[in-house]
């Protein structure tokens, strides 16, 4: 009898270690994972790719890239092709990145083949097998497509509120394009609101991820709803698997003399994140990537660091490595991250 009970002890004794081995294998690989880092490509300057020291591990560490070439413009809106990447140096620059250039997703915008706005352009299969030329032109890899409604320019007044939209046919045939010749190359719609239609195609099977498109005043006030969007993203049973892709523009951020620089009001929204609204084990799980993008005027792009490598930039490198370098403290796997810690763009360690 009392062999009979240290039997049983022993094999409770060795479950309870198997359970702790496997949350403890778990908070290991979270802690040495977690959210993603990618990087917006958009207005990305020519002068980078002569100063590649300047940006180095933001190009090693990058885990993926939104893959746009866009000109550069500065705060005067005029634009200086000089600065700008032409197509060779684009696909040299994509090079650059070590991970991100094999892990690309391009944008696919309703109004980028044929439309009532634009009836001499390509049909959607004409679209797909140009943008894959070039992107196999280039050397680089993609594994995702992004596609969005658009208006005709930067707003509604100027598109006079009409909105190019797709259907689900049209997704189906993009979807049985890539299944025939890319079939490694997944979907992903840009949600910006609460809306039935983007719920709709959150939760749609032929959607494979969401990216959520907004800087952090847009996700504070709550703009079209985005809060609502995220909870329900994270809890619905058609979303809750899908991976969430955060693109933040940071050139829309305003800065003061007395207030916070644009990436500290980058690093105070992550924090938001993880601690005020959606918890530490949203910032933990790698189905989330924070995405620093700029539009135009441009951000600057690079140093990464100043001080001698002390300090991280008030740049879009700068913003990507920190976020890249301090995942622990945002994470908050040593105590819940203060905002004091996070306003602070100290760089601990260097490369």
């Amino acid at each position: 009898m009392q062999n009979k009970v240290n039997t049983v002890q022993w094999l409770v004794l060795m479950l309870g270690l198997f359970i702790w081995s496997s949350h403890a294998q778990e908070k290991k690989e979270s802690d040495t994972t977690g959210y993603k880092v990618w990087l917006g490509t958009h207005a990305s300057p020519k002068s980078a790719l002569d100063n590649k020291d300047a940006w180095k591990c933001t190009a090693r560490l990058v885990e993926g890239l939104n893959i746009h070439k866009t000109p550069v413009k500065f705060a005067n809106n005029k634009i200086d092709k000089k600065e700008s990447l032409n197509t060779k140096d684009f696909n040299q620059f994509i090079h650059l990145f070590e991970a991100g250039g094999t892990n690309g997703i391009v944008e696919a915008g309703r109004t980028a083949w044929k439309c009532d706005a634009f009836p001499d352009r390509r049909h959607l299969e004409g679209f797909l097998e140009k943008k894959f030329k070039t992107i196999d032109a280039g050397g680089y890899t993609v594994k995702g497509i992004l596609f969005f409604d658009n208006f005709i320019g930067s707003n509604a007044k100027a598109s006079k509120g009409v909105v190019y939209s797709w259907t689900e046919e049209e997704v189906q045939r993009m979807r049985a394009w890539l299944d025939a010749n890319r079939p490694h190359v997944i979907l992903y719609w840009n949600a910006r609101n609460f809306s039935k239609a983007s719920k709709d195609w959150c939760a749609h099977h032929l959607v494979d991820g969401i990216v959520l498109e907004g800087n952090p005043d847009k996700w504070y006030l709550n703009k079209g709803k985005r809060q609502e969007l995220l909870k329900w993203l994270w809890s619905h049973e058609k979303t809750k698997h899908k991976p969430l892709v955060f693109q933040v523009p940071v050139s829309s951020l305003k800065e003061t003399a007395t207030g916070p620089t644009a990436i500290q009001q980058v690093r105070l929204w992550v924090r938001w994140l993880g601690v005020d609204f959606m918890g530490p084990d949203f910032l933990r799980s790698n189905q989330v990537v924070l995405m620093p993008v700029t539009y135009n005027p441009a951000f600057a792009f690079y140093p990464e660091t100043v001080n001698n490598g002390k300090t991280y930039a008030n740049t879009m490198t700068g913003i990507t490595l920190s976020l890249l370098e301090q995942k622990a403290l945002f994470q908050g796997m040593d105590g819940v991250p203060t905002k004091e810690a996070v306003e602070g763009v100290e760089r601990i360690g260097d490369d």
